[in-house]
C-alpha cells in the first residue's frame, strides 16, 4: 500500500510541475499592434510590440485581407524584417476596404507569447 501511495504522490507532483511550466509560458502575453498603409495598390506597415520587444516584431507573418460579404478575401502576405516592417508589394487591388492581421505566436525557446494583432481598415478608391 505504501508503494502505491508513494507512486501516486510522485505522479501528482510531476503533473503539477508540468502544468506549472505550461502556465508560465507566455506569461504575460505581449500585445501586438499592426499598422497598414496603401499607396497605388502597395500595402505596407509595421508590427509593433513595445512590451514584447524584438522577439514579437521580427519574423512575424502579416496577411492583408479585403472586406467583403461572407468571409474576407486573403490578398497577400509578407514576413516582417528586424524593424517590424512588412510590404506586400503591388497587389493590383481594386476599390474596397482592406486590413492586415498578424497571428498570435508562442516562441517556445523564450517562453514568450505574442498576441494577435489587427490593423485599422484602409479604403482604396
Amino acid at each position: 500500500m505504501k508503494s502505491k501511495l508513494t507512486t501516486f504522490v510522485a505522479l501528482v507532483t510531476c503533473t503539477g510541475l508540468g502544468l506549472a511550466g505550461v502556465a508560465s509560458a507566455g506569461d504575460p502575453p505581449y500585445p501586438t499592434d499592426v499598422t497598414i498603409r496603401e499607396q497605388n495598390g502597395d500595402f505596407h506597415g509595421k508590427v509593433k510590440s513595445p512590451e514584447g520587444g524584438q522577439q514579437c516584431i521580427e519574423d512575424r507573418k502579416v496577411t492583408v485581407f479585403k472586406k467583403q460579404d461572407g468571409p474576407d478575401k486573403r490578398i497577400n502576405s509578407d514576413t516582417t524584417d528586424t524593424a517590424g516592417s512588412w510590404n506586400t508589394g503591388n497587389t493590383h487591388v481594386g476599390k474596397g476596404k482592406y486590413y492586415a492581421k498578424a497571428k498570435a505566436v508562442l516562441l517556445k525557446t523564450d517562453e514568450v507569447f505574442c498576441e494577435k494583432g489587427k490593423s485599422e481598415t484602409v479604403t482604396v478608391n
